[in-house]
């Protein structure tokens, strides 16, 4: 997926340990198998390959991951998207993406994709690191983890049990940080070492929206879509679903209010963000 995934698992017994971290890491490499664009072999590549043809056979949790997709698009008005229309093709390396209104044809019945244009293809770089997370939290929790925290490229983190303190990259003042419990947290902005990265699928062009988002929930799929989504929107919609909370930097220097409380209903809620803590709490 282009990034470095990190686990940490706490507890006494460091072989089991050990071993359901290892199995976590192979729930992360097999998304990344099967889900990016630019492998060959990958079910993402058959499906891009065969746009404009024949429908492609999928098994049930990308068919549900996929009507996840659809749902993110139509909750967020479109400033989420997986799926591109490329003038030089269908998802070539380096051909500019356009976004397209034919959606992709999800039969259900017969676990089928068809992507009707033949220069379509579908992305999933904005959900796919939560994803493989949420694969990977699942994994550790069955093998009987209690207390371990993970992300991917540190812009999405997932804690099992906690509390766990993150550091937020913007505020005003720096120093920003989230304590979290048996949930997710995504990050987005406009700045780093790619400035002006996020664009607005709608039309193509650099999102400026809001400076930085953060966003919090049980699911770290659902904050990774929902992130890069209020960067293009710049405020969180009447449409976003119950249990998500986020908090967005301005355009100018990415500011978060002095103090800021999150919270998240449902089972094991309990994760507070706060903003500007310094001196040596930092």
């Amino acid at each position: 997926m282009g990034t470095r995934f990190e686990l940490v698992l706490d507890g006494q017994d460091a072989t089991r340990l050990r071993a359901a971290g290892e199995e976590a890491i192979e729930a992360i490499e097999d998304a990344h198998r099967r889900l990016s664009r630019f492998k060959r072999g990958s079910i993402i590549s058959e499906i891009n390959a065969a746009a404009g043809s024949d429908p492609v056979y999928v098994d049930d949790e990308l068919l549900d991951l996929l009507g996840r997709c659809e749902r993110y698009r139509v909750q967020t008005g479109g400033a989420f998207d997986i799926v591109f229309r490329a003038a030089g093709g269908a998802g070539e390396a380096g051909s500019e993406p356009i976004c397209t209104n034919r959606r992709p044809i999800l039969d259900i019945d017969t676990r089928r994709v068809a992507l009707p244009d033949p220069c379509q293809y579908i992305d999933l770089g904005g959900v796919a690191k939560g994803f493989a997370l949420d694969l990977a939290a699942e994994s550790l929790r069955e093998t009987g983890v209690e207390r371990a925290l993970l992300h991917g490229g540190t812009s999405t983190i997932v804690a099992i049990g906690g509390p766990w303190r993150i550091g937020l990259p913007f505020g005003d003042p720096p120093g920003a940080r989230v304590t979290l419990e048996n949930l997710a947290l995504s990050v987005s902005s406009q700045h780093g070492d790619r400035p002006g990265h996020v664009l607005d699928p709608r039309t193509g062009k650099i999102a400026d929206g809001a400076h930085a988002a953060a966003c919090l929930a049980r699911s770290a799929e659902q904050t990774d879509a929902w992130a890069t989504a209020l960067v293009v929107l710049g405020c969180l919609p009447e449409s976003a679903p119950p249990g998500l909370t986020a908090v967005l930097g301005s355009a100018d220097r990415g500011t978060l209010p002095s103090e800021q409380r999150w919270t998240v209903e449902g089972p094991h809620a309990g994760a507070v963000a706060i903003g500007s803590t310094h001196g040596a709490d930092r």
